[in-house]
This record gives C-alpha cells, structure tokens and sequence, in this order.
C-alpha cells in the first residue's frame, strides 16, 4: 500500500512517533479499508488501477496475468474510492 498512499502512510507513520495515536489509527483504518476493497478485483490490474486513479499510470496488466479491469469495473473502483474520502483522478 505505500506504493498507493504514500502520504497516507508517511502521516500515520509520523502521527504515531508524534504521540497522536487516534489519528495514527484513523490513517491505519483507512489504508485497511482501500486494501480491503482491492481485494474485489482481480490480480494485479486491481492495483494497477488502484495506482493509476490515485498517483500515476505506468499502464496495465499483460500476459500471462489476469485480465484488465474493463471500464465499468474502473468506474466502480473509482466511486468506491470518492466513497472512502478520497479523490482519484479523472
């Protein structure tokens, strides 16, 4: 996940040496619930896409992996991201 939300890692990192342990853990929850949610889709182009809406694209998925996600599959990962605050890009 530090590939996905580095920020997100990097805060709760310092919020929990900083002594501020609730916002440590509502980071922690966070990145539980994006890890959670990538388990729906299939393989290796889950997280390609997972990145891709959320930093950088360095494409997609070739053979002998999975299949790509098909765009109704990218537009469900895309709300569920909205859904858990945060904001993937167009």
């Amino acid at each position: 996940m530090a590939n996905v939300l580095p920020e997100v890692m990097r805060e709760m990192f310092n919020d929990f040496r900083a002594g501020r342990i609730q916002s440590a853990m509502e980071k922690q929850d966070l990145i539980a619930r994006v890890r959670e949610l990538i388990k729906g889709y299939p393989g290796v182009d889950g997280y390609y896409k997972l990145i891709h809406l959320l930093r950088y694209d360095f494409g997609t998925v070739k053979e002998p992996y999975l299949r790509p996600l098909n765009e109704s599959e990218v537009q469900r990962l895309r709300e569920e991201l909205i859904r858990l605050g945060l904001k993937p890009r167009v």
